[in-house]
């Protein structure tokens, strides 16, 4: 975490960040398009437990926890290496397994991570949104272009930042008419909100991103890894690299207003092969400040 957020004066959710993350799937058939199966899996609450029971301890802010900046969860100082299996819980987390056949499936994950208040609307509005507009997410054609290549990276496909007159434009009205409504009881009453906003028109703008799999991607990126072995000193290199190299890309988009055009190139930096960094960074016009990085590893299951 590279920032906290702008919290609440009274610390009511706890002190600094409790945060969780939240990860939409979709399977297709490649051929047909046709939508195979969905999931959303979230992990719990993690952040400060003082009196707060369910959830998972994490963060240096107090002795029972909180995140603020500079903290890490799980807090082993590399990124790259897990050093527990993945759970339905916490971090790591298991944000999707499954088979993949070449030439036919492919797999389509919107990661996000949540500042947690109390109030699950602007969420639920979310995971909504992306159900009813999976056809722009599958069409798009930074999507099109990531499923029939072998990079590992994350796209930002049109959707929630769109022009008017489409259906992009409808699915972005109506998500940032429901951030601005729960925005203005900002203190009074208690909401969820995504980390990685961009303030456009006074309205805060979710940017879609998204990371695509197929067995193909996947093979490529392991084949490429066990050929170029990557030290420790050499990861760590190639994560600054590559985090500094999104972060330029990140306040590029926030300086053209959000625009995330689907042309837009992967977003995958110098990490290490099989891995990419995901940065959550509120915009520059936002009130809410948060800056934090998503780690996502694709592994081959035995």
């Amino acid at each position: 975490m590279l920032h906290e957020t702008k919290d609440d004066i009274l610390s009511r959710d706890g002190k600094g960040d409790e945060v969780y993350g939240a990860f939409a799937m979709f399977h297709y058939n490649r051929h047909t398009g046709a939508l195979l199966d969905r999931d959303l899996r979230r992990t719990s609450i993690i952040g400060d437990v003082w009196n707060f029971p369910g959830r998972i301890k994490g963060g240096s802010w107090s002795a029972t926890g909180g995140f603020r900046a500079g903290d890490a969860f799980p807090s082993s100082g590399d990124p790259f290496v897990r050093h527990a299996p993945p759970t339905r819980d916490t971090f790591p987390f298991l944000i999707w397994d499954g088979p993949l056949t070449n030439d036919r499936d492919a797999v389509i994950i919107l990661p996000t991570i949540w500042e947690y208040d109390g109030g699950s609307a602007a969420y639920d509005q979310w995971f909504a949104r992306e159900v009813a507009n999976e056809r722009t997410i599958w069409t798009d054609i930074g999507t099109q272009e990531m499923i029939g290549g072998h990079q590992l990276g994350v796209v930002l496909p049109a959707g929630q930042i769109g022009a008017p007159g489409g259906a992009s434009a409808t699915a972005a009205t109506g998500f940032q008419t429901t951030l601005l409504q729960i925005g203005a009881m900002f203190g009074v009453t208690p909401f969820d909100r995504p980390v990685g906003m961009n303030n456009i028109g006074g309205f805060g703008v979710l940017p879609r991103r998204a990371v695509v799999i197929t067995r193909e991607i996947i093979e490529a990126a392991l084949q490429r890894l066990a050929s170029n072995p990557t030290t420790d000193a050499d990861a760590q290199s190639r994560a600054q690299t590559g985090l500094n190299e999104l972060l330029q890309m990140v306040q590029g988009i926030d300086a053209e207003s959000g625009s995330t055009a689907s042309s837009s190139p992967p977003l995958n930096g110098g990490m290490p092969d099989g891995t990419i960094a995901i940065p959550l960074i509120d915009g520059s016009g936002s009130d809410f400040q948060g800056q934090y990085v998503l780690y996502i590893q694709v592994e081959r299951i035995p």
